[in-house]
């Protein structure tokens, strides 16, 4: 018997974040792995990836078994970004990311960016 499938889609990275927003340097690959809380042993998928007019990243992903299990726990989406520099000339506590590789996404309890809404289950 096949597990169920479920779908989610949300923004993992708002353009206007006040903690550590992305620049337009970042690179945005089309898919990426999905993990649980970023632990690289617990891949759950692959989440698919769009930057949209205002510089957001939004991620849409297929999850099933486990990942599914934890849909109702970690209800945020945060990407993980390898090879950043960092700018810390514009106000922002940690300063902004001008470039790197967005690496993954993972579904967490909590992303850094306070006004992130949750991800949205798809029919």
């Amino acid at each position: 018997m096949m597990d169920a499938m479920t779908r989610i889609h949300g923004i993992c990275e708002r353009a206007g974040s006040p903690e550590q927003p992305l620049g337009p340097g970042v690179t945005v690959p089309a898919s990426v792995p999905l993990l649980v809380n970023f632990d690289l042993r617990r891949v759950i998928g692959r989440a698919a990836l769009a930057r949209d007019a205002d510089g957001s990243i939004t991620a849409s992903a297929e999850v099933t078994g486990e990942g599914a299990a934890l849909l109702g726990d970690l209800r945020y989406l945060a990407i993980g970004v390898s090879h950043v520099r960092v700018s810390h000339d514009g106000g922002c506590p940690s300063g902004r990311i001008t470039s790197g590789e967005i690496r993954s996404v993972a579904i967490v309890r909590a992303n850094i960016d306070p006004d992130l809404p949750p991800y949205e289950v798809e029919p």
